[in-house]
């Protein structure tokens, strides 16, 4: 059915312009060409790094894009290693000396390639807020599953239908949701102490100063440990692991969450992916959309304005 809806809206555009679909991508992509030659082809100072997950037919994509700007500077078709450190070695090293930041998540190959092409990585690389609190989430829909179980086998289903509840932060909880969710917080739950928690540690990027910061992540650190709850104890261990990434946000104040419009825009092509015969389209789609390039060709020089 969505494949069909594609075909249908491919078809729609190409007769709009008189032209098939091939001849529509291939105008595209001359144009993507023309626009990244006339842009200087550099590093930006704040550098940003996601994976996106395109469809089940494809693999994830490497996005990577100047968080100043809110463009995207290239997408690379897997999220290995390799692939990510031939594109930032492939810049002089004058350009890659003067990247002072990058917002990446937690995913392993991102890290080694920063740490070893970036100099002073380790101090540069901030681990995005979104991509830890998705994991502090997790771990709260564990604790409520395993909990719902055993209070449904006592007769009682206060949880059943919870977990939404216990994703939204404490602001954001609609009035519909309040008055229920209140009473929840009030009864002694496991889940609600995991709540607390995983807000608690939200908290840590209201943080004034980086000593406050590490203040606070020490003692988030040690209520998680000594939680009694197995999956924010594994929660804090992870966190542990990536503390250094995550308190280099108070030396920088990036987060890739400063791109929301981008990355919903990037989300939005990436749903789209099934219309696109091969990561090469989308890549050349990401980069027409969101790329930031002069796209338009050269006017003739009798068409010059004042001529």
């Amino acid at each position: 059915m969505r494949r069909d809806f594609a075909a249908k809206h491919r078809r729609r555009q190409a007769k709009i312009l008189r032209l098939s679909w091939k001849e529509a991508m291939h105008l595209m992509e001359r144009a993507v060409d023309r626009g990244k030659a006339r842009k200087e082809q550099k590093l930006p100072q704040e550098l940003g790094i996601d994976d996106k997950h395109v469809g089940k037919s494809h693999p994830f994509l490497t996005v990577l894009y100047d968080l100043k700007h809110g463009t995207v500077i290239d997408a690379l078709e897997t999220r290995k290693d390799g692939p990510l450190r031939n594109f930032l070695l492939q810049f002089p090293v004058e350009q890659i000396e003067q990247v002072k930041a990058v917002a990446a998540d937690m995913w392993e190959p991102y890290t080694r390639v920063v740490y070893s092409t970036i100099p002073d990585g380790f101090m540069k690389l901030v681990y995005d807020r979104f991509h830890i609190m998705k994991h502090a989430n997790s771990a709260v829909d564990k604790v409520r599953a395993q909990e719902n179980r055993e209070l449904k086998a006592q007769g009682d289903e206060r949880l059943v239908g919870a977990q939404a509840l216990f994703r939204y932060a404490e602001e954001n909880l609609p009035e519909k949701y309040q008055e229920r969710f209140a009473a929840l917080r009030q009864a002694d739950l496991k889940t609600g102490r995991a709540w607390a928690i995983k807000e608690n540690l939200r908290a840590l990027w209201k943080c004034t100063d980086e000593v406050t910061g590490k203040q606070h992540f020490a003692l988030w650190l040690d209520w998680a440990k000594n939680s009694g709850l197995a999956p924010i104890k594994e929660l804090a261990r992870l966190v542990a692991a990536h503390s250094q990434g995550i308190l280099n946000y108070f030396r920088h104040r990036i987060t890739s969450a400063t791109c929301e419009g981008l990355n919903n825009a990037i989300a939005t092509l990436s749903k789209r992916a099934y219309g696109y015969r091969n990561l090469t389209n989308l890549r050349t789609a990401l980069l027409f959309h969101l790329g930031g390039l002069d796209l338009y060709p050269a006017l003739p020089a009798t068409h010059a304005i004042g001529r």
